[in-house]
């Protein structure tokens, strides 16, 4: 096991265990500000490659506002305690095959097992969280984000702003995104947070690798029982 690939594996685990996660990412700077916490007006969070930054970034230009927003650690903990504080939780999902596949062409040090153990443990969490969550499929985040944050204001009683999707504020985001790929990641191909022609042939070589495993049909089946409960 790659050095990579173990500190993947000590992540995870702790994403599965709130009091754990909060202690340790509270004591990083890089990721405190990240962390879901009593004051957080929301928490956004998903499987990473499920539209994270887009929903996030999306959201903010939306409010107009200062706010606190727990995201971006892809973690159940996150979750576990957005429910603890009462806070509302909207939870991002896409098909595991692409999402997987997305991960370990962004970070190929890690596994496609590793990629499909973390599927299924993220949405097993948000299954046991049932109606305390709101569950939008990454396809809706990106053509109609109105109608999930609609969903996130019937549910937890709350007044946000809805994002509109738009070709201009679609393309705003995605330039916010671009940028901070660049100041993040130095702008590499397999980093970019969002399609490109270049990224699309790396995927391919590396759905191949998530079909193979084993593990590839569970996260169907967990997918699939969501799916039927997603705004």
């Amino acid at each position: 096991m790659t050095q990579g690939s173990l500190r993947y594996t000590l992540v995870s685990f702790l994403g599965k265990h709130a009091s754990l996660f909060a202690l340790y990412y509270r004591r990083h700077s890089r990721f405190n500000r990240l962390v879901v916490r009593p004051d957080s007006e929301i928490v956004i969070e998903g499987y990473p490659r499920c539209a994270n930054s887009f929903s996030v970034l999306a959201f903010e230009r939306a409010q107009q506002r200062p706010m606190h927003i727990g995201h971006h650690l892809h973690a159940p903990a996150q979750i576990a305690l957005g429910v603890k504080y009462g806070i509302p939780v909207l939870a991002l999902i896409r098909e595991p095959i692409s999402a997987a596949a997305s991960l370990i062409t962004r970070h190929p040090e890690i596994t496609a097992k590793q990629a499909l153990r973390q599927y299924v443990s993220f949405y097993e969490c948000v299954k046991r969280y049932g109606d305390r969550v709101v569950l939008a499929d990454f396809r809706k985040i990106t053509s109609d984000y109105a109608q999930v944050i609609d969903a996130v204001n019937r549910r937890f009683n709350t007044a946000f702003r809805p994002y509109v999707n738009s070709a201009t504020e679609d393309e705003a985001v995605f330039k916010e995104i671009d940028s901070l790929n660049s100041e993040n990641e130095g702008g590499a191909e397999n980093q970019l947070a969002r399609p490109s022609e270049a990224k699309n042939a790396l995927l391919q070589a590396a759905r191949w690798r998530v079909e193979q495993e084993p593990l590839a049909a569970r996260a169907r089946v967990v997918f699939d029982q969501l799916s039927a409960v997603c705004v």
